[in-house]
C-alpha cells in the first residue's frame, strides 16, 4: 500500500482528509496513516480472500478494512502525492457524505 509521505494538496484538501482520518480511526483503529493512498497491490489469493465489491471512492478503505478482519499482513511505501497538474477531482461535496455512510455499513458489520 502506498502512503503518501508528502502531499501537495490545497489547505481545505488536508482539513477534509484530517477529519477523515479521524474518523476512521475512531471507527477501525487502523494502524495506517494513508487510508487512501494508491496503488494496491494483492496476491491472488488475498483477492479471493477479501472479495472487494467496492465500485467508487470507498475500494482503498475496503482494502484496508478486509486486510484487517482477514488479518492479512499491509506492507507500506511511502510516496510523494504531486499535486493534480491538469484535469479536474471527480470528487464533490457528497463525496465525504458516501465516504461516511459507507464507513458506517462497515463499522456495523453489513458489509
Amino acid at each position: 500500500m502506498a502512503v503518501r509521505a508528502v502531499r501537495n494538496e490545497s489547505k481545505l484538501r488536508k482539513i477534509q482528509t484530517a477529519i477523515y482520518y479521524v474518523l476512521f480511526q475512531a471507527m477501525f483503529h487502523t494502524p495506517y496513516k494513508d487510508i487512501n493512498g494508491t496503488p494496491r497491490l494483492m496476491s491472488r489469493r488475498a483477492a479471493e480472500i477479501l472479495k472487494l465489491q467496492s465500485h467508487d471512492w470507498f475500494l482503498e478503505p475496503e482494502f484496508v478494512i478486509k486486510s484487517m478482519r482477514y488479518k492479512l499482513p499491509i506492507s507500506v511505501i511511502e510516496t510523494v502525492w504531486e499535486a493534480r497538474r491538469s484535469g479536474m477531482s471527480r470528487g464533490r461535496p457528497w463525496t465525504g457524505l458516501e465516504f461516511f455512510k459507507n464507513m458506517i455499513v462497515y463499522r456495523v458489520g453489513l458489509k
